[in-house]
């Protein structure tokens, strides 16, 4: 095991039990799930503002996911997992990625996060597809959508997209 790795694994340790990373320079945060060196994976550098570590097991955690984000976030996240739970009342409510995170039938339906200038809400790859010209005024990848935190969450577009995957996922059961 090299030596750049074995500090890294150390670093994850101590932050297991560490409430905040904020401020820290870590070269990797268990908490926020970013690294300053992505050895060609899909790390960032730390710029999240939650301060907790989240039990990936407990439901209950995406409750304490929410309340480690400052009060005007954790609005905007509150009002995104309310619409969530309201277009799919059925689906099963985890954490996912270290995101807060929903299934159907098994099967992932969507997910949502902050960062440090949007929401991210990542309905998977068909979930963008089926509602394009909707999210056009959106910026976006493959599977994902930022939302602005300066302005309101498009919820009854939310509702909708949530609604698709929920019929996508039960059409896939078939």
């Amino acid at each position: 095991m090299s030596e750049r790795r074995r500090a890294n694994e150390a670093e994850i340790k101590k932050l297991q039990n560490q409430k905040s990373c904020i401020g820290k320079n870590y070269d990797f945060c268990y908490a926020c799930f970013v690294s300053k060196e992505s050895n060609g994976s899909h790390f960032r550098t730390i710029e999240s503002s939650h301060t907790m570590t989240v039990d990936k097991t407990n439901t209950k955690d995406i409750d304490k996911f929410i309340a480690g984000f400052p009060m005007n976030i954790q609005k905007l996240l509150v009002q995104l997992r309310t619409t969530i739970k309201k277009a799919a009342p059925n689906a099963e409510e985890g954490i996912g990625y270290g995101m807060p995170a929903y299934k159907t039938n098994g099967k992932p339906l969507v997910y949502f996060s902050a960062f440090k200038n949007h929401i991210g809400f990542y309905p998977t790859p068909s979930g963008i597809e089926a509602f394009k010209k909707e999210l056009l005024t959106y910026e976006g990848a493959k599977g994902s959508i930022k939302f602005s935190m300066d302005q309101p969450l498009p919820l009854a577009l939310i509702t909708k997209i949530v609604k698709f995957r929920v019929k996508e996922n039960l059409q896939k059961r078939k």
